[in-house]
């Protein structure tokens, strides 16, 4: 366990999974140790193997808010929406002030077309008390959520006077900022978090999908070519680079990369290197 947390301190997650894992088999009635399994594996996108932890954990510990809403997670992004909206609304009923876990369940009811029960979730993430640094980039995710652009980067622009050196804060105002064409403002955002925190696949491929944006596609694609570097088996990126060398006419690249999306997921970009 201590080895673990040392190699994810460091930056090696994928190393760290393996302690973590044979920590859990150990002693696999220890809620700590089958938590820290299924959140490494949940930071290296291992979806369906997380799902199984965190539904281990809650057989030790059924009322868990923070399990249940990364259970809302998974399930949002593997497609289940009616599983991911049950899991939020158990997150939700266990913790209501927390601005994260209603704007979660928000989200999941306006993609199902639910729109006015989400409303309802998003005017209660809207209206809680800022208590951390946290909670405040919640309700700016919220913002994005209604189209309200302007006031979450406005929002996050407040967190970043109180807590500059946090990547994930910089990443969210570079989002933000991307989605009204603030183009180069949101490169060096994108660019302040990844000083702050290197490793991160998703930051990386937000930035490429930036740079393309902005027709700078070599950028781009060395870009996607980090993200996949810090976490191989994610698809995001593997697609986009895809299609960048695509628009480059670098077919040759492209191809491989395509070939070796395959297995990742549903999406087969080989249909675009014909």
């Amino acid at each position: 366990g201590n080895l673990a947390t040392v190699l994810k301190k460091l930056g090696r997650p994928e190393e760290a999974a393996k302690y973590f894992k044979a920590a859990a088999e150990i002693a696999p009635n220890d809620p700590r140790r089958v938590k820290a399994y299924a959140d490494i594996l949940l930071e290296l996108a291992e979806l369906d193997e997380a799902w199984k932890q965190f539904d281990a954990y809650l057989v030790l510990v059924p009322n868990s808010p923070e399990v249940l809403n990364n259970l809302g997670y998974i399930h949002e992004r593997l497609g289940n929406l009616g599983k991911a909206g049950e899991h939020y609304k158990r997150a939700f009923d266990l913790r209501p002030d927390s601005p994260e876990i209603a704007n979660n369940l928000g989200s999941v009811l306006a993609r199902q077309g639910r729109g006015d029960e989400a409303k309802t979730y998003f005017d209660i993430a809207m209206n809680a008390p800022i208590e951390k640094w946290e909670d405040a980039a919640h309700i700016g995710g919220t913002y994005l959520n209604l189209g309200e652009v302007d006031r979450a980067i406005a929002l996050y622009e407040k967190v970043i006077e109180g807590k500059p050196d946090d990547a994930r804060i910089w990443a969210d105002y570079a989002n933000a900022l991307s989605a009204t064409s603030r183009l180069d403002e949101a490169d060096a955002a994108y660019k302040r978090s990844l000083e702050l925190r290197p490793d991160s696949a998703e930051t990386w491929n937000n930035l490429g999908n930036n740079s393309f944006k902005a027709q700078r596609l070599e950028d781009a694609t060395e870009q996607f070519k980090e993200a996949i570097k810090c976490r191989p088996m994610y698809l995001e990126p593997h697609i986009n680079i895809c299609l960048t060398l695509m628009y480059q006419r670098r077919v040759d690249e492209a191809y491989m990369f395509a070939s070796a999306t395959v297995h990742l997921g549903d999406f087969n970009p080989l249909k675009y290197t014909n």
